[in-house]
């Protein structure tokens, strides 16, 4: 079977379960054809990303799809969970999903529940709910404070499926006259000119390179 996807710059998965061999031996093969076309620049052609082959049950948590909003009152915050819960088997399965908020030192500060839902049949649905977070430790340049949500689906009592989500709590506003503020002062944002490339390894930049351009 061949699933083509055109576009290199943004992220993709293909499930390719209806064509597994289980219990047996299977290759998978990745095949990159720049020939169609080009971008505005010389920019090789390959794969210089990370890839990954996950196995999940079919009743399991969307990709990308979960998420924390944070809105800060005072000294506390208030958060805005979310996700979707993907059911791949064929019949409907009552699915719950439980936050478990962490602090940097692994302590959990917080939990939320979200209602249990039926989920059909090769079919999604979404699952909300919100917390408090009291004495939030703020996210900055200089004290970068994250956070980590555990969200778990379950069924029947049973962990399906889970992921971990870090954030971090502030606030950033934009003013014509006063510029960009973070947490309610002011800051200059720095950036970079960085083009896909780098001396030695051409267009296949490790992750290390990239913190290396970063702190120098």
């Amino acid at each position: 079977i061949v699933r083509p996807h055109e576009g290199g710059y943004y992220p993709f998965r293909e499930d390719i379960t209806d064509v597994v061999h289980f219990g047996g031996e299977n290759t998978s093969s990745v095949r990159v054809d720049a020939a169609r076309s080009e971008g505005w620049i010389h920019e090789g052609a390959g794969i210089y990303r990370h890839v990954w082959l996950t196995k999940m049950d079919p009743l399991h948590l969307g990709k990308w799809e979960s998420y924390v909003r944070s809105t800060l009152s005072g000294n506390s915050a208030s958060l805005a969970l979310g996700t979707v819960v993907r059911n791949d088997g064929s019949q409907a399965e009552e699915a719950r999903v439980t936050w478990q908020i962490l602090d940097a030192e692994g302590n959990q500060v917080t939990t939320a529940e979200a209602a249990a839902q039926s989920v059909p049949a090769d079919d999604e649905v979404e699952f909300t709910a919100d917390a408090k977070l009291p004495e939030a430790k703020l996210w900055s340049v200089d004290e970068p404070n994250l956070y980590t949500a555990i969200v778990k689906g379950e069924s029947g009592g049973v962990a399906r499926d889970a992921e971990r989500v870090q954030f971090g709590v502030r606030t950033a506003t934009f003013d014509a006259n006063k510029g960009f503020s973070l947490n309610g002062k002011s800051l200059k944002i720095q950036g970079t000119c960085n083009h896909q490339d780098h001396a030695g390894v051409g267009a296949a930049l490790p992750d290390r390179l990239q913190w290396f351009r970063l702190g120098v």
